[in-house]
């Protein structure tokens, strides 16, 4: 469907000086995540994105990505945000419930433009200065093509590369080092899908299928085998606790009667 942006939103995202994206669910739920991450790449909009966000990858050239709010928002990511000063944010397939982003009134001081394919999520959380109601890959397509005037004019500070220091954090990091980029991750419930959604090595592609803290301890053993009925040529990880194995390893007999090869990384917390 044709979607019409009004002139006024275009304005204000060509003139913000230190604009900033903020991606939820509906852009995942829309398909848009390559086009949105040719919107951040092609006007150098930094961007983070709520925990359900994370699915579908956030590779994007220049270090973009800076990282997940909710409950799990490193210290790094809101500094950053601090002092890069947002003069505009940009808030797709979101509304910015405290559940998706508990800091964010800490870190906007300026104007917002919604946009979500639900009316009823206009004003529910924050006010808006402008909403526009439609789909989130339409509208980065719309985007796209009616902005001028090229990339913002903002020097990001070079990134630093810091060797991981912590157990699970090298665990990690040696996991995208062996597995293929198009891979989806799905951590279950328990400290472990706190420590994925915090210590994931950022800017990959890897497509994270998280519950949002809100299933049992032991779903993402089904889930996984799900994923993995559904997405057969994808390699698919499980990564979970000890004691969710315990309660739903025999799960894992499924798998094997429908002959699919999952690679299950147990997490022994004790």
């Amino acid at each position: 469907t044709e979607i019409c942006i009004s002139k006024n939103i275009c304005d204000t995202i060509e003139k913000a000086k230190r604009p900033i994206l903020f991606s939820g669910w509906g852009v995942y739920l829309a398909d848009g995540i390559n086009e949105r991450n040719k919107f951040v790449s092609k006007y150098n909009i930094p961007f983070v994105c709520s925990t359900k966000g994370l699915a579908g990858g956030q590779a994007v050239e220049k270090e973009l990505f800076w990282g997940v709010t909710g409950t799990v928002t490193k210290l790094e990511t809101i500094k950053k945000i601090k002092d890069y000063a947002p003069d505009l944010w940009i808030v797709v397939g979101s509304s910015l419930s405290q559940n998706s982003f508990v800091e964010f009134t800490e870190v906007c001081n300026s104007d917002i433009i919604q946009v979500d394919i639900d009316s009823g999520q206009k004003n529910q959380y924050m006010e808006a200065q402008f909403f526009l109601r439609c789909d989130a890959k339409q509208f980065f397509k719309k985007i796209n093509n009616c902005i001028e005037g090229g990339a913002v004019k903002y020097n990001f500070p070079p990134k630093i590369n810091k060797k991981p220091c912590f157990f699970f954090e090298k665990v990690l990091n040696s996991l995208v080092q062996n597995v293929k980029k198009e891979a989806i991750i799905v951590p279950d419930a328990g400290n472990h899908w706190l420590d994925v959604l915090y210590w994931f090595p950022q800017n990959t592609m890897y497509d994270i299928r998280t519950n949002a803290g809100l299933a049992s301890m032991g779903h993402a053993i089904g889930a996984s085998i799900g994923m993995k009925l559904a997405n057969r040529d994808r390699e698919v990880i499980c990564i979970t606790g000890d004691g969710s194995f315990l309660m739903s390893g025999a799960e894992i007999s499924v798998a094997i009667q429908e002959e699919v090869k999952i690679l299950f990384l147990v997490y022994n917390n004790s």
